[in-house]
């Protein structure tokens, strides 16, 4: 199985409703970024995209164990993740993963 994911990615942008619960729960300082959309929330937006992303693979996981195959090798490789600009450093991220 191949399941490509765009992130967590410096683009900052997530539907409104993976905000929910991290609205409001960080200091955040409004990004204006050069390359990326602008985003008033930038560290709820990242845990959001991290915990999207969590989801979905356990999701995954759980689809495998259903079908029996989850006894096999399986990779998790990624060239996103921590994202030093925009106010998030990996303190912050270590933190969201807690």
């Amino acid at each position: 199985m191949y399941a490509p994911f765009t992130i967590p990615h410096s683009d900052l942008d997530i539907p409104e409703k993976y905000m929910e619960e991290y609205k409001g729960k960080f200091p955040e300082t409004p990004y204006e970024g050069k390359y990326w959309a602008k985003q008033k929330e930038p560290r709820a937006v990242y845990a959001a995209m991290i915990s999207h992303l969590d989801r979905d693979v356990g999701r995954i996981l759980a689809l495998l164990k259903e079908l029996s195959i989850d006894e096999h090798d399986c990779i998790f490789t990624s060239d996103n993740g921590a994202e030093l600009a925009a106010g998030l450093s990996l303190s912050f991220l270590t933190a969201v993963g807690r």
